[in-house]
């Protein structure tokens, strides 16, 4: 489980102050990938960039304008819509009868374009909450419209997995070229294991709690969970690690990683959404060192995740952002440690090798050899903030 950062801990960003948009060269925009909107915007300015992506926007997208409490994030504000109101007429379009006709190419080759307006979208704010540094951890009106923007986003996300599932097509891949088909048919094998429950298997039932021994399904958490595993496999830090979760072998009909939603009264029980994160627990012992050189033999995992996480709700207190993903993806790697059985938990201090990694931790990782992966691994590279507190 995601413990909380040690109070007055200090974030390493990597990312200096916003620079302003007239005091620097405006270069056009011919990249509108998350990495080459980010580079645009650290060196033009949030300004340049709405203006350049208003420029190239769907003709026929509606864009919902939205006045902030902070006149300084305007611009990205603006920019950000003008992608959603994109993603919202690839949407409705990929949900019209005459999508159904089209070939698969034409249909994969729409859900990309959909895929990369809100992934650009995505990480331009968390190139806002990076370029903030420690003010981005406090609440205030510019992180709460930033924040805003991010459950919107990921709402519209959740919308295009259940287009790629209903069509059978692979998310998008932000790092892969097109021309880098060793990287696509990798993505593609692995999404197609997730959504065939191979490895990593969601169900939509949630643990009995209270007096509810028989608990009902929890409509669309499947959809919630794809959505997460997407934007992990967006990137190959998370590629990796959830194609080594979903090539684990378990037992005869065993899934290496079980997941679950909470029951909705334990969330309510213990306070909401914020309050209960996620967590990863282990199956059996074997999934814990039982000593600095002495791993265990491994062990599978259930991780549980409310249904309904926003974005918004995933950072604690001294946080900047932790978006729903991310709180997801740090139990997946304490479901890593267990499967190899190099969880530290009984020997050290299994949060900090999950979220920085230590020694002992690291040492066991290269007994098992397998590649270290981390919470910062993962926020770096989103361009997310640093998480902190365990450096």
């Amino acid at each position: 489980m995601r413990a909380q950062t040690r109070p007055g801990a200090v974030e390493a960003t990597g990312a200096g102050p916003q620079r302003s948009a007239a005091a620097t060269v405006r270069p056009p925009v011919r990249d509108l990938s998350p990495a080459g909107v980010r580079d645009f915007q650290g060196t033009a300015g949030n300004e340049a960039v709405a203006r350049a992506v208003q420029r190239l926007r769907d003709p026929v997208a509606t864009v919902q304008r939205t006045r902030t409490a902070d006149p300084e994030i305007q611009p990205i504000v603006d920019a950000v819509e003008e992608m959603l109101g994109t993603a919202r007429s690839l949407i409705t379009t990929a949900q019209g009868f005459a999508f159904r006709l089209r070939g698969r190419e034409s249909q994969q080759k729409h859900c990309d374009d959909l895929g990369m307006s809100l992934d650009t979208a995505e990480h331009m704010v968390y190139g806002q909450f990076r370029a903030d540094g420690p003010a981005g951890r406090t609440a205030n009106p510019r992180t709460t419209a930033l924040k805003a923007l991010l459950d919107e986003i990921q709402q519209r996300h959740i919308e295009y997995v259940g287009i790629l599932r209903r069509f059978g097509l692979r998310p998008v891949g932000a790092d892969i070229g097109p021309q880098d088909t060793e990287g696509l048919a990798q993505l593609s094998d692995t999404w197609s294991r997730v959504v065939g429950g191979q490895g990593i298997r969601t169900s939509s039932t949630p643990r009995p709690f209270g007096e509810d021994r028989t608990p009902a399904p929890v409509r669309g958490f499947e959809d919630q969970m794809l959505s997460h595993h997407a934007r992990l496999l967006s990137r190959q830090h998370g590629r990796d690690l959830v194609g080594g979760l979903t090539a684990g072998v378990a037992g005869a009909g065993t899934a290496m990683v079980g997941v679950v939603p909470f029951h909705p009264e334990q969330i309510e029980f213990m306070g909401g959404n914020s309050a209960v994160g996620a967590e990863a627990a282990v199956d059996t012992p074997e999934g814990l060192a039982s000593a600095p050189d002495t791993p265990g033999r491994g062990s599978t995992s259930v991780v549980a995740v409310p249904h309904g996480l926003r974005d918004s709700e995933g950072a604690h207190e001294g946080e900047a952002v932790s978006p729903a993903f991310l709180v997801y993806g740090h139990e997946l790697i304490h479901a890593q440690h267990n499967m190899h059985g190099i969880n530290i938990r009984s020997i050290g201090d299994e949060e900090a090798a999950t979220v920085t990694g230590n020694e002992t931790s690291t040492a066991l990782h290269e007994q098992r050899r397998v590649p270290v992966t981390t919470e910062e691994m993962l926020r770096d590279e989103h361009g997310l903030p640093r998480r902190g507190g365990y450096t």
